[in-house]
């Protein structure tokens, strides 16, 4: 697997200053060049981290449909005045690990696995498979969305075992 910067932008996140790298990984299909599959994943740190920090990762949906999301049901995304429950000190969980000096990550399991039957031909599974349906005993979509943290945390760059689960 091979990673690109697709885009570096510095940014607020609430109160702190940030660094937010958006990646795509691209793996390797040279079994079955038919089938392409990338990554999607954003980083975001600390704009003043003096080095590498801790970073909690997310599987998530895109940036996308979670505004959509907002926008529709407002009601239920964190920090929202109607939605104050216990916990609840209105900061976004980003905004709270930032506050630590940690960073974020949030990776898009539909960007390499369709989460529907037709896309078992298509995606990780797909490429694996070489485009043929999967038999019952092999991976499904959450199998699938599982093995994309383990491809970025031992393919982004070689990590020195003392920094393992910290990023950069």
């Amino acid at each position: 697997m091979t990673w690109e910067e697709v885009s570096i932008t510095k940014d607020k996140n609430g109160d702190v200053p940030v660094v937010t790298k958006r990646l795509a990984g691209h793996v390797d299909n040279s079994a079955w060049p038919q089938i392409k599959v990338n990554i999607d994943l954003t980083l975001t740190t600390p704009a003043n981290a003096p080095g590498p920090v801790p970073v909690i990762m997310e599987l998530a949906f895109s940036g996308e449909f979670m505004a959509a999301i907002a926008r529709s049901i407002p009601e239920m995304m964190p920090g929202n005045p109607g939605n104050r429950g216990p916990g609840d000190n209105g900061l976004t969980w980003q905004q709270q690990v930032l506050a630590r000096g940690w960073g974020y990550a949030i990776l898009s399991p539909n960007s390499y696995q369709a989460d529907n039957g037709a896309g078992l031909t298509e995606g990780i599974i797909g490429l694996v498979n070489k485009g043929q349906p999967r038999k019952l005993e092999d991976w499904g979509t959450l199998r699938a969305w599982a093995w994309g943290p383990a491809a970025r945390w031992t393919t982004l760059r070689p990590i020195k075992p003392s920094m393992r689960n910290r990023w950069d």
